[in-house]
């Protein structure tokens, strides 16, 4: 039997300011059965580097490549917890499993629909945070436990 891997990749998007204000984005094993019909399950966190006061999340969309002949997506659980509609946020999380090909991609969405800047507003959205924090766990089922996983954000 294979253990199945799991391979993360960070993505650094820099702003275009001197500073370098970044937000780091990773994928955290969380279980493996290792297994076929075992659980792989995954967290998506992110952390803001050198952020400044300013730090409220307004909208984040991230997608994570997956190999449909390895792993089947179950969905998301696990949200951040002050990722939610009284802060002013709508989140989901779909694979794109119409599309008939090996490779999918599961995107995670974060849409501040009432987060406002001003501070006498009652929604007062999520700040980033300096360290890595998970925003959702991604669910899946193994198909293959003969072959590596690689996940890619």
């Amino acid at each position: 039997m294979k253990t199945i891997l799991l391979i993360s990749w960070y993505l650094i998007i820099l702003p275009s300011v001197l500073l370098s204000q970044t937000l780091d984005q990773k994928l955290m094993l969380v279980s493996n059965a290792g297994f076929n019909g075992g659980d792989f399950i995954v967290d998506y966190q992110v952390r803001g580097t050198n952020i400044p006061l300013a730090k409220t999340v307004a909208s984040l969309i991230a997608d994570i490549i997956y190999d449909t002949t390895i792993l089947k997506f179950n969905g998301g659980s696990n949200w951040q917890i002050l990722i939610n509609d009284t802060n002013g946020y709508l989140k989901s999380i779909q694979s794109n499993n119409s599309e008939q090909s090996k490779f999918q991609a599961i995107r995670i969405a974060v849409m501040a629909y009432g987060v406002n800047g001003n501070p006498r507003d009652s929604v007062k959205g999520y700040d980033l945070e300096n360290s890595y924090v998970s925003i959702v766990r991604i669910n899946f089922t193994i198909l293959n436990q003969n072959s590596s996983a690689t996940l890619t954000i």
